[in-house]
């Protein structure tokens, strides 16, 4: 039984480092989707610039 506690303890210590690492792991999914989110933005509205270029302007009368 005295054998017990320092097995006891290493399993609480890996239990909390895993349990942190969840933690870590669904911050960066979370910062990762916002980065994509804004890339894809910007792509979209450089897509757009550079048709609006290729066309020329428009007359509206």
């Amino acid at each position: 039984m005295k054998n017990l506690k320092p097995i006891l303890s290493l399993l609480i210590v890996l239990i909390s480092f895993t349990m942190s690492s969840c933690e870590l792991l669904g911050d960066v999914m979370e910062f990762t989707m916002w980065t994509t989110l804004i890339v894809v933005g910007i792509v979209i509205l450089l897509i757009m610039w550079i048709v609006r270029k290729i066309r020329g302007p428009r007359n509206r009368y």
